[in-house]
């Protein structure tokens, strides 16, 4: 995970030979409950809940 101030957070992935990046806002508030299961899913990062657990962990968001 690369973290952008400007902009949000770059989730990247990799599928085999594609590599998947989601960008996750940084703003106050909230993600909503649809988006937040968008970004976790298989079309775009495919870390799940507890990647995202992990992750949490690993770097204190």
């Amino acid at each position: 995970m690369h973290g952008f101030r400007r902009h949000g957070y770059a989730l990247r992935k990799r599928f085999g030979e594609r590599t998947r990046i989601a960008i996750i806002p940084n703003r106050p508030g909230d993600i909503p409950k649809g988006t937040l299961s968008a970004i976790l899913g298989p079309k775009q990062t495919g870390i799940g809940r507890e990647g995202l657990l992990r992750l949490i962990e690993k770097y204190g968001l």
